[in-house]
């Protein structure tokens, strides 16, 4: 009696012991999973703490994919949770199409994805979703990246739009421009000291060259002599 009890002791504790160590090697492969998905995350911008809470990491794969990430919710449905897989599968397409990764890259998703995971973790690939070819907005992109046509500057924002330096006039084009201003503080050209401006000449006539500063006109007589009588 007391042999029976004993093994029935001795089975329970070897069936504790096995529990345990399949909890720690659950616990363990999704620590590895989690934190190999969380290197995935950082490339794609993606807060890594996300990828450690769980359903709301799946969540957040499906979404960084363009799908909604409530979808994940299926796989709780009996019947029809084989939905899930799928719908994993199909992410982990797009996310490797965005990695640069040929579409063969799911199988390998497909049976081993710690390895997926480990090697677009830690590969040297850079995350672009343009090249999933969504033609929306992608989980982590920045705003207005995808399908943004290149035109006018946009102004950054906090920051003044661009002006003139001070004192000068803003350049004007176009048929009937006003002449260009005078800079602020400085005086229009004018005429050297003792010299006058050039009279106009009438139209047709030579203009009349003026003397040197300080020489008489040839026709001049000079101070205190009388000019010759005319013939």
């Amino acid at each position: 009696m007391e042999f029976i009890s004993y093994g029935d002791q001795a089975a329970a504790g070897i069936g504790a012991l096995g529990i345990l160590l399949w909890l720690v090697l659950v616990l363990g492969a999704y620590a590895l999973s989690s934190w190999l998905m969380s290197k995935v995350f950082t490339k794609m911008g993606i807060e890594a703490w996300k990828a450690w809470v769980p359903v709301y990491n799946s969540w957040t794969f499906v979404e960084a994919a363009g799908f909604p990430g409530w979808w994940v919710l299926v796989g709780f449905i009996p019947g029809v949770n084989i939905a899930l897989v799928v719908l994993l599968a199909i992410a982990a397409y797009r996310i490797g199409l965005g990695f640069g990764k040929s579409g063969v890259w799911v199988l390998l998703y497909i049976f081993l994805p710690i390895v997926w995971f480990a090697i677009v973790g830690f590969d040297s690939s850079r995350w672009n979703p343009a090249l999933m070819n969504l033609g929306g907005q992608q989980y982590g992109q920045p705003q207005g990246a995808v399908g943004y046509q290149q035109g006018a500057p946009v102004q950054a924002y906090g920051q003044s739009p661009a002006q003139q330096p001070y004192g000068q006039a803003p350049a004007q084009q176009g048929y009937g421009q006003p002449p260009a201003q005078q800079p602020y503080g400085q005086a229009p050209a004018q005429q050297p000291y003792g010299q006058q401006p050039p009279a106009q000449q009438p139209y047709g006539q030579a203009p009349v060259q003026q003397p040197p500063l300080g020489q008489a006109p040839e026709n001049q007589q000079p101070y205190g002599q009388q000019a010759p009588p005319q013939q």
